[in-house]
């Protein structure tokens, strides 16, 4: 096994690191497996090391402290996904929690963090959850769950729980309720409902809510697995929805992939279809996640998202198998300031950020004026 390093302070490993714009560097990780046997909960997962060191990451689960065991055996998935981050090929770990010490036989909800043992966190980071009633859910076949990112039945579940209770812990910090207040709700960029299918489980006498998106056999799935709530959505604005008609817009990655004139476009859109005073909260590949995802850029390529706030000529093929190509579907990286500016133009209030929100996500909340 490789030396672990001994800094916590990984900026010396990040190319460009002096064009990033981060309190220190990025960290990630996550579950891969729940298992509730006999004796103990085993699980599964990834997590690069705190401050590339092997010995210094533990899993906070339902408020207990677990180490994690790491693999002897380097992994090449993470250390392609991170080569520049110390030590990665060993992000693989293991828990094992007895009973003896947390029961989670009898757990309703499980909630993960991963923290270090010592030394500064890289970032306060993020959570997941997921509760006993979601391990039971059958998500949709791989195919369709593919297309939002999503190659397994825990993660579907997991990160549609998380993604959801985020968005109205905002929610409320805004307004002072959450979706159940809200009388008029719209997912746009709903896929196959992973988030919407917890604002629909809540929804009360008199509360509306409609999903879109461009998937069409995502829309079909989720019209017939979570309800009669789902409409297929152009590419291009406009949406099918009354003008000021709309009091919450919640829309998870979906700014993260637009062109910068669709990225204005769709604000505008969404805008419209707020009622004065209503909320929009969506999810942008920020400052965090080019870090996370992108330190290995072209140095221009930093250069030109520092000068004009937003990099979008970066090619996503993720939705060519429903014919969207990468001249409409990218990846794209804004910085706070072009956020802000691009709200104010639409006419749109920042008024909350969270990052990092979910993995390398950024949330964005805004209020129509």
């Amino acid at each position: 096994m490789t030396t672990p390093v001994r800094e916590t302070d990984l900026r010396q490993f990040l190319p460009n690191a002096d064009l990033l714009e981060l309190e220190s560097a990025p960290h990630l990780w996550n579950i891969n497996s729940i298992d509730v046997g006999a004796t103990a909960t085993r699980l599964t997962g990834w997590c690069l090391p705190h401050g590339g060191r092997l010995d210094n990451s533990a899993l906070v689960v339902n408020g207990g402290t677990f180490p994690l065991v790491r693999s002897d055996k380097p992994a090449g998935q993470y250390a392609e996904l991170y080569p520049w981050h110390p030590n990665a090929a060993f992000a693989g770990f293991t828990v094992d929690i007895p009973h003896s010490i947390l029961d989670l036989r009898t757990a309703d909800e499980f909630e993960f963090r991963a923290v270090p043992l010592s030394g500064t966190a890289s970032n306060a980071g993020y959570a997941l959850q997921i509760t006993r009633s979601d391990l039971n859910f059958e998500p949709p076949d791989a195919v369709i769950a593919a297309r939002i990112g999503v190659g397994e039945a825990l993660h579907y579940t997991m990160f549609g729980r998380s993604i959801f209770r985020g968005f109205d812990a905002a929610l409320r910090r805004a307004t002072g309720g959450g979706f159940e207040k809200a009388g008029s709700i719209v997912d746009w960029g709903s896929g196959s409902g992973r988030v919407s299918r917890h604002i629909v489980g809540g929804l009360r006498s008199g509360q509306t809510f409609r999903g879109f998106d461009i998937d069409a056999p995502a829309v079909s799935w989720s019209n017939t697995h979570i309800g009669p709530n789902f409409q297929v959505s152009r590419i291009a604005p406009p949406l099918d929805v009354a003008s000021e008609s709309v009091d919450v817009v919640v829309a998870y990655s979906v700014f993260t992939h637009l062109s910068e004139a669709a990225f204005h476009q769709w604000l505008s859109e969404l805008k419209r279809v707020l009622k004065p005073g209503g909320t929009l909260m969506f999810t942008v590949l920020g400052d965090f996640s080019m870090a996370s995802l992108a330190p290995t850029f072209p140095r221009v390529a930093h250069e030109r998202w520092r000068q004009r706030g937003i990099y979008d000529d970066s090619a996503n093929r993720q939705l060519e198998t429903i014919e969207v190509g990468g001249d409409v579907y990218r990846n794209t990286w804004v910085k706070r300031a072009f956020t802000s500016q691009a709200l104010g133009r639409a006419g749109l209030k920042h008024i909350d950020s969270v990052s990092p929100f979910h993995f390398y996500q950024d949330l964005v909340v805004a209020r129509r004026l």
